[in-house]
């Protein structure tokens, strides 16, 4: 029996638009897929690897580092005058500073040097998972120079498929949509137009794979969903002041907030006022249990935004989206979905049923005839 796989990955598309449109009915099997805590990196890497950021060791982008960055660290100490006399002296030297070191993004300036980002590709050939095992041919959208990356990658993968002269699996990435999400938001012509062409394309893709590899099997996933944004707020930094004049670190992401304490008393502390904020969901132990964000390098408070809320400013920029995710795992616009066409490996799960991107996984594997990455 062969294991030929094509595997398709559609950045930010809801079952629920699914659902609503009648879209994908070309797949003999699908249903919701219940995203972790967090963004695409942590998605991707879940389904494809089998791991959630406990294991992985990172949670989105961004992460706290043990000690701030030296030189940054000297800047900061040198400016304080600066920032103390002149009105708006902090904003005017973080503005300059971003001019020459584009990752200060919109942090705090007085935790500039302190977080960093990158994170390992979950597509990299020497990061294991699912794509490191066996011979794969590889496209990913936001590597092509194209002002359409979709398109650009579909046309790409034909051509691969097309030409391939021995067994081989398939993965393609299309991030387009994602990008359409939140620059115009999910009820926007815009973003469901390229919803129906991604049907479509992804349908004839599927034919061709088929048609060179009869028994082979088609799975297809996206990370996440995606909301319109309905309110944005505003989360002072007095909230995270300690007794002493020190102030906790904490970082905002769109719709995550994490904050680092030193003892448990400023943890009570800090917990308290957060439990005032009306438009915040604060993570208890058990949720960060089940979606695997326990670890303190991930904040010792880890909070999300209600559905449809985003932080305007966060750390990212001052400009809020039109369409964000990141929301609750179970609220169901921010579900992702699952799908394959049938093969002669019916899957091990049953149609139209929500499932944990971790079960996805196991469906992959299985489909690839894999025990474990």
């Amino acid at each position: 029996m062969s294991n030929n796989m094509l595997l398709l990955f559609i950045d930010s598309l809801p079952y629920e638009l699914i659902a609503k449109n009648n879209l994908f009915s070309w797949l003999s099997f699908k249903g919701p897929l219940r995203p972790g805590v967090g963004y695409s990196f942590t998605q991707k890497a879940e389904i494809l690897k089998g791991q959630q950021p406990d294991q992985l060791g990172y949670l989105n982008f961004w992460y706290l580092d043990a000690e701030p960055t030296a030189k940054l660290n000297i800047v900061y100490n040198l400016t304080t005058f600066v920032r103390d006399i002149f009105p708006f002296g902090d904003k005017v030297l973080h503005y300059l500073l971003a001019r020459v070191w584009k990752k200060v993004a919109n942090i705090p300036f007085e935790f500039i040097g302190r977080f960093n980002n990158g994170v390992p590709s979950s597509y990299a050939p020497d990061n294991p998972s699912i794509l490191s095992m066996g011979k794969w041919e590889i496209v990913i959208g936001d590597d092509l120079d194209s002002p359409n990356p979709d398109s650009a990658a579909v046309a790409l993968m034909q051509t691969k498929i097309e030409s391939a002269s021995e067994d081989r699996s398939f993965f393609i990435a299309l991030p387009q949509l994602d990008k359409l999400g939140h620059l115009y938001g999910p009820d926007h012509e815009n973003y469901l137009e390229h919803a129906r062409y991604l049907d479509s394309q992804l349908q004839k893709l599927t034919e061709q794979f088929l048609q060179k590899y009869p028994d082979g099997v088609v799975c297809s996933f996206s990370d996440h969903g995606m909301l319109k944004v309905t309110e944005s707020i505003h989360l002072s930094g007095k909230l995270f002041n300690i007794p002493g004049g020190r102030r906790a670190a904490y970082w905002l992401d769109s719709t995550m907030l994490r904050v680092w304490v030193e003892t448990e008393e400023e943890k009570r502390i800090i917990h308290e006022r957060l439990k005032t904020e009306k438009h915040l969901h604060i993570l208890s132990e058990a949720e960060r249990k089940e979606y695997g964000v326990t670890l303190k390098k991930f904040g010792d408070i880890m909070a999300i935004t209600l559905p449809g809320i985003v932080f305007s400013p966060n750390h990212f920029g001052i400009r809020k989206p039109v369409g964000m995710h990141g929301f609750h795992p179970m609220h169901q616009a921010h579900q992702a979905f699952w799908g394959m066409v049938q093969s002669n490996r019916t899957p091990q799960i049953e149609n139209g049923k929500l499932i944990k991107t971790i079960d996805f996984y196991r469906e992959l594997l299985a489909q690839k005839e894999l025990n474990s990455i």
